[in-house]
């Protein structure tokens, strides 16, 4: 099992719950070698199984000290990589770490754990992508033609750290049905006629908007048979948001459970779970009581 077993406590360990401005939560509550910060989680939940712990964390990463008090604890971490929604990693951080005596995990749904025999929830939104539907006009053979010309040219095009996902609805229905359809999914519209497919161009409709722009689409200079798309990219990256991961992970257990809170915005985003995995994990909170009960503490 990854949860961590104390072999020797450093601190001597009072178990008496310290504020959360002790200078006992600045150090990291090290998987491999507890400190303060490890004691007075598992001093704020009573009868814990077990303490959120940090493995190792990424380049680029912070820790941010531990507030402790009776019935929780909570730790951050900061990021050169990920952002949270302001500049104050503590106010507005891309991860916070929580340890309760209970948590609802009726909204979230059950994966596989990464901590054998300790349940993993997970209630998350995962944007990484910008979808774009294209809508070619009626049923128009060259109209189809080019709208399939111009999904190989921008699909997997990566604007604000997100990957552009291009389909076109070749479906029977009302050019407008297909549109409204699209615009309902939350995607950019790109709508091509027969004309358009003459004249290269195509009319953009960016999500959440009715107003309509038209685009001259050229062939590349040096590359006659590739389309020039930079104008449309260029529109489309002006209005899409960074790639985030917003949401939480519950790990419930006997008498408490550990929380992860994500509010994660930036590049770091695609590798954020296996990052986080690999960074976190749970610590046997018997083991310190054992360790303070040989020193004749009573936890």
């Amino acid at each position: 099992m990854r949860s961590r077993r104390l072999a020797v406590l450093i601190l001597p360990v009072g178990l008496l719950l310290a504020s959360c401005n002790s200078s006992l939560g600045r150090h990291p509550p090290d998987c491999d070698n507890p400190t303060g910060s490890l004691v007075l989680s598992v001093q704020s939940v009573s009868g814990t199984a077990y303490a959120p712990c940090i493995i190792g964390l990424k380049t680029g990463w912070e820790y941010e000290h531990l507030e402790a008090q009776s019935g929780q604890s909570v730790f951050y971490l900061d990021s050169d990589r990920l952002e949270g929604g302001g500049p104050d990693p503590v106010e507005n951080p891309f991860l916070k770490v929580s340890l309760l005596p209970s948590c609802d995990v009726s909204e979230a749904v059950e994966v596989e754990s990464d901590e054998p025999g300790v349940p993993l929830f997970v209630d998350v939104q995962i944007v990484v992508e910008v979808p774009i539907t294209i809508v070619p006009d009626s049923r128009s053979v060259p109209a189809i033609i080019y709208a399939t010309r111009l999904q190989g040219e921008l699909d997997g095009t990566v604007i604000s750290d997100r990957t552009m996902v291009v389909s076109v609805d070749r479906t029977f229905r009302d050019t407008s049905q297909r549109i409204s359809a699209a615009q309902l999914s939350g995607h950019a519209v790109v709508v091509v006629s027969a004309r358009d497919a003459e004249d290269t161009t195509l009319t953009l409709l960016l999500p959440g908007s009715d107003n309509e722009l038209g685009f001259k689409v050229n062939s590349s200079p040096n590359t006659p048979d590739v389309l020039d798309l930079g104008s449309v990219v260029d529109e489309l990256e002006d209005v899409t948001a960074e790639a985030s991961y917003t949401g939480s992970w519950y790990y419930p257990f006997e008498n408490g459970c550990i929380i992860y809170d994500f509010d994660a915005r930036g590049s770091g985003v695609t590798t954020i779970e296996s990052d986080v995995r690999a960074a976190l994990s749970l610590y046997d909170a018997e083991a310190l009581r054992q360790v303070a009960r040989d020193h004749g503490f009573n936890p």
